[in-house]
């Protein structure tokens, strides 16, 4: 089990929570009482700070159609993945700081990580 993922502890604290609840109104004591520990004991782990990938937003020009009637439109794709930006309701790119498929950092020419 050498895996590391992060999780949002604010929501496993928030679902154990319920189950606590849910357990006290069942009067299911012990279990209220193991979970209320297993929350105490989530609280005292350490964070990490995860390694993230750096990457940038490049264009990509994709023809569509043949040389003659065709059009050039600009894909743009993570450095990182090699996957597409999304697009908006509006039809254009999202270029966001992260990408939504690999969670690389996008970053600007000169951007130091901070």
């Amino acid at each position: 089990m050498s895996e590391q993922r992060l999780i949002d502890a604010n929501k496993l604290d928030q679902f154990l929570e319920n189950a606590e609840i849910e357990a006290h109104h069942k009067r299911k004591y012990v279990l209220e009482g193991a979970i209320n520990t297993l929350r105490g004991n989530i609280r005292t782990f350490p964070t990490i700070e995860p390694e993230r990938k750096m990457g940038k937003w490049e264009r990509h020009n994709t023809l569509h159609g043949d040389d003659v009637s065709g059009f050039v439109d600009p894909d743009w794709k993570c450095s990182e993945c090699g996957r597409q930006a999304n697009v908006n309701a509006w039809c254009m790119y999202d270029l966001t700081d992260f990408c939504p498929n690999c969670g690389a950092r996008m970053v600007q020419e000169g951007e130091e990580d901070g």
